[in-house]
């Protein structure tokens, strides 16, 4: 089913949802988002959600999704190329550990990204100290190719987040704004364009194993 064996990504999912809501057989799960991306898959559960231990924080969550990275290095061995792909809250995790410069990451996917929490409400060009969920921050230091993807009638974050954010990516690749999405049908079967443009990403875009390179 998998057109690259070498590439799996590491899903981090929105704040409304666990595991349990992408595995519904009725609704679009990951079998369907793998088969569309042509690609393994993994995910996880933030603290405190699902049957996860712990509780909600974005201290956190930043610890799950290292926890997540390091198995998915562990279990799959040094010549995997690890994509991430985060969805609302999750794009602050997934940028958190884009930063962080992992081995074996070759791109990020970010679907309704927010420049940061206070910048929901209020315009800014620095960043309080009370300021969190600080994307605009740590893009600078994203060192791989992202790709973002915004519903132009997103009400939830707006699509000016994912303008700014594609500003402060050294690498960022053309993005998608599709215009009849919204928060909720950005990723969903209503835009397999959106997907079909990812899986194009995924397989063009993005790097190689350093040791491919050397």
């Amino acid at each position: 089913m998998n057109k690259c064996e070498d590439l799996v990504i590491l899903f981090s999912q929105p704040n409304g949802s666990d595991l349990g809501c992408f595995f519904q057989p009725q609704g679009f799960n990951f079998r369907h988002i793998s088969r569309l991306l042509e690609t393994d898959l993994y995910a996880y559960d933030y603290s405190g959600y699902g049957i996860s231990t712990g509780s909600p924080s974005e201290k956190n969550i930043y610890a799950d999704i290292e926890a997540a990275y390091k198995h998915i290095s562990e279990s799959q061995g040094p010549k995997v190329r690890i994509a991430l792909l985060g969805y609302s809250i999750g794009t602050v995790s997934t940028v958190y550990m884009a930063s962080k410069h992992p081995p074996n990451l070759c791109g990020i996917v970010l679907i309704a990204p927010l420049a940061s929490a206070l910048r929901l409400h209020m315009k800014a060009d620095r960043t309080c100290c009370m300021d969190r969920f600080t994307n605009y921050d740590r893009a600078p230091e994203v060192n791989v190719p992202v790709l973002t993807c915004h519903g132009c009638m997103d009400n939830v974050i707006p699509k000016s987040h994912s303008e700014i954010l594609v500003e402060r990516f050294p690498r960022a690749v053309t993005p998608v704004y599709v215009e009849e999405a919204n928060h909720m049908t950005i990723f969903s079967k209503q835009h397999l364009s959106v997907f079909y443009r990812i899986r194009y990403f995924l397989f063009n875009e993005t790097d190689p194993l350093q040791s491919e390179v050397a």
